[in-house]
């Protein structure tokens, strides 16, 4: 399901990347191709998160660029706007998405653990 959130967000950047541009901050050179690169990072993260491949990688660099979203984009925003919950809304959702990827990075990506009960069991017993 999140793999599916991805491909969204990641076709949005690319449908509406004049638009997704002005979201970038001003003070931010090429803000077009610095839109267009949070649309492959989506992209790459939903191949990622769909293939069950690179699931750490992807994670770490998901959660980084949404961190970066919401210390670049969201919190200027709510500086200046404290009042406004849409703003807050917004960047808590950046932080709350961040989290999210940290799971993926965190608890799919490691091989299941094996346990030996039998033995463990039969050790206790002597």
């Amino acid at each position: 399901m999140f793999a599916a959130c991805l491909v969204q967000f990641g076709a949005q950047h690319f449908l509406k990347l004049s638009y997704i541009a002005t979201l970038v901050p001003a003070w931010m050179p090429a803000r077009t191709i610095l839109a267009a690169v949070a649309g492959t990072g989506f992209l790459a993260a939903a191949v990622s998160f769909g293939s069950g491949r690179f699931m750490r990688l992807s994670g770490v660099l998901l959660a980084t660029m949404y961190v970066i979203f919401a210390a670049t984009v969201h919190a200027p925003r709510v500086a200046h706007a404290l009042q406004d919950p849409n703003q807050w809304a917004a960047g808590l959702v950046a932080v709350c998405l961040s989290g999210a990827a940290l799971v993926f990075a965190g608890v799919f990506s490691r091989p299941p653990e094996v346990t030996d009960t039998h033995a463990s069991r039969s050790r206790e017993a002597s």
